[in-house]
């Protein structure tokens, strides 16, 4: 097997001749990464700070996922009846179903959605970090006398 084509198929070790290429053709394109850094780093200050376009890109964000979201369901609805009769049928179908109902809402009502997001965001976090600083508590010592031994 080629060197060259086992890295192209991402096998075997970068030989130094394709890395010596790569970066001689980083080094002749220099000035396009770094307006590409300079635009990137510009949008996306201006996304933060401009509050038109904090809005903008809150309900693009908001209808890009929305939209994914009902192509994954039509795609998990779809699944379900491919792959035929088996015990998770009906909740195949039903998270399909969830689904493309959730992406339909988020489509329809982004300000909604965007606000209900915001919202819940922190609680939701909240409740994931108590309940992973228990379990942690609970299984940290190895000993047994940590807060949930039962001696």
């Amino acid at each position: 097997m080629n060197t060259d084509q086992g890295v192209a198929e991402g096998r075997g070790p970068i030989s130094p001749t394709l890395l010596t290429h790569e970066l001689h053709h980083l080094a002749a394109h220099w000035l396009w990464l770094l307006l590409l850094g300079i635009l990137l780093a510009v949008a996306g200050t201006a996304a933060v700070i401009i509050p038109a376009a904090t809005v903008g890109t809150t309900l693009a964000v908001t209808i890009v996922l929305g939209t994914l979201l009902m192509v994954g369901g039509v795609a998990t609805i779809v699944s379900s009846f491919w792959i035929g009769r088996w015990s998770g049928f009906l909740v195949q179908l039903l998270v399909g179903l969830i689904y493309v109902a959730c992406g339909f809402v988020m489509t329809e009502k982004p300000v909604v959605t965007a606000v209900a997001m915001t919202v819940s965001s922190p609680s939701l976090l909240s409740s994931w970090g108590c309940f992973a600083a228990s379990v942690r508590s609970c299984f940290a010592s190895r000993n047994g006398d940590g807060p949930c031994s039962t001696a």
